[in-house]
């Protein structure tokens, strides 16, 4: 076997395995850079620091200078410790080899990985129900038990994309597949119940949508069409009670908080809905930032957070030790405006990167992570850091780019 063949299924099992497996991504990464280790000894690779990589690495170094100013070394290394994967991606993966990879093996093994995840999610939650006649692991975070339900829906999302967007070049044996395993994942953003997990994937349909129609049919049926789509997602938040709750509330409370943002924390009450709490902590997050430009710390963060809602009296909040919800914000609060500046100048740097190339794939991977750092904290989790870092990585450097044709 050749070197080429090990380092590709080197990278297939690191790209898929902690899908379904999370506690087996660290063996996977160590198995990937002895691989590494191995063809760097054989001169079968060479070393090309991308500037994008540099970005990551400098806001891992903005991390570790907060451990001088942190106000709590003990917390702080955790964190620093989870943060790691903006340091170790672009590492391994500025060792190029010869050949990029196969974009369509690595996806195809990404969509096995993710419906082998949906697989586990169903099976569970089916098991669950057989034993005890409960409902509640088909709902949100007891449905998806070994990831947070915004990062799972961050995974189908993807392979939705991806798979929508080779329809048309698929034989219809293989179309039917697709069409089967796109049902399926969308299918699961339900249980999971992540609003942004939602957005996206309408998001993804109506792009799709837009894009089929407009070669194919007239101004007024794409209208009706439309109608008819925006119809069925009311009827199904209508008699989807935990996503029609969430829905009405967000709305609600969007407007209230638009209104008088002051007396909407003032009338919120102790038990309040997800969104309620996410306008809160945002709330509290930009008084934060107001306060402390240049960073308050990573366990600073923490300890004000908890400290203000309190003073709020948000006991039951500042209890669960919930972070700003909100990727941006966060970043903000812990290193300030120059690691904001940074992180949004990587991104558009991506941006650049995947217009030049007409990739759509590598341009939803970030759209995906704007949209989902606006309601999670995204870097704050592993599932979010190793899945952004590793496939955006891996799409600047080694997966080859599409084929120049029309985006």
């Amino acid at each position: 076997m050749t070197f080429d063949k090990i380092y590709q299924y080197a990278f297939l099992l690191l790209s898929a395995l902690w899908i379904p497996f999370p506690k087996l991504g660290g063996i996977a990464i160590a198995l990937f850079a002895c691989v590494l280790i191995f063809g760097v000894f054989k001169q079968k690779l060479k070393f090309q620091l991308h500037p994008v990589f540099i970005g990551f690495v400098l806001l891992y170094a903005l991390y570790a200078l907060t451990i001088l100013t942190g106000t709590d070394i003990h917390k702080d290394l955790p964190q620093l410790e989870y943060k790691l994967s903006l340091v170790i991606f672009p590492i391994l993966f500025s060792f190029k080899p010869v050949q990029g990879l196969e974009r369509k093996k690595v996806l195809d093994t990404f969509v096995c990985a993710c419906v082998l995840l949906g697989l586990l999610y169903l099976g569970n939650a089916i098991f669950s129900f057989i034993q005890t006649g409960e409902t509640q692991n088909f709902h949100s975070s007891w449905f998806a038990f070994n990831h947070h339900p915004s990062y799972a829906a961050a995974f189908f999302s993807l392979a939705i994309f991806y798979l929508l967007s080779t329809m048309e070049t698929l034989k219809l044996k293989h179309k039917i597949g697709a069409i089967s395993i796109v049902s399926f994942l969308s299918l699961l953003h339900f249980p999971l119940e992540s609003m942004a997990g939602i957005l996206i994937l309408v998001g993804v349909y109506f792009f799709f949508f837009i894009k089929w129609s407009v070669k194919r049919l007239s101004k007024k049926l794409i209208f009706i069409i439309g109608l008819s789509c925006a119809i069925f997602i009311f009827g199904f938040l209508r008699f989807q009670p935990g996503l029609g709750t969430d829905f009405k509330n967000t709305v609600q409370s969007s407007i209230s908080f638009v209104t008088n943002p002051q007396q909407f924390i003032q009338n919120c009450p102790q038990k309040m809905s997800g969104n309620q709490a996410r306008l809160i902590l945002w709330t509290i997050s930009g008084e934060i930032i107001a306060q402390h430009p240049f960073g308050i710390g990573m366990s600073g963060l923490d300890s004000e957070l908890s400290k203000k809602l309190h003073h709020l009296g948000f006991h039951e909040i500042a209890a669960k030790h919930w972070n700003p919800h909100n990727q941006f914000l966060q970043l903000t609060a812990e290193l300030g405006w120059f690691a904001l500046l940074l992180l949004l100048g990587t991104i558009l740097f991506l941006v650049k990167i995947a217009w030049q190339r007409k990739d759509l794939i590598f341009g939803f991977m970030i759209a995906s992570f704007v949209i989902n750092s606006l309601f999670e904290s995204m870097l704050q989790r592993q599932s979010g850091i190793v899945f952004y870092l590793l496939f955006l990585s891996a799409f600047i450097s080694i997966i080859n780019p599409p084929k120049q044709i029309k985006a």
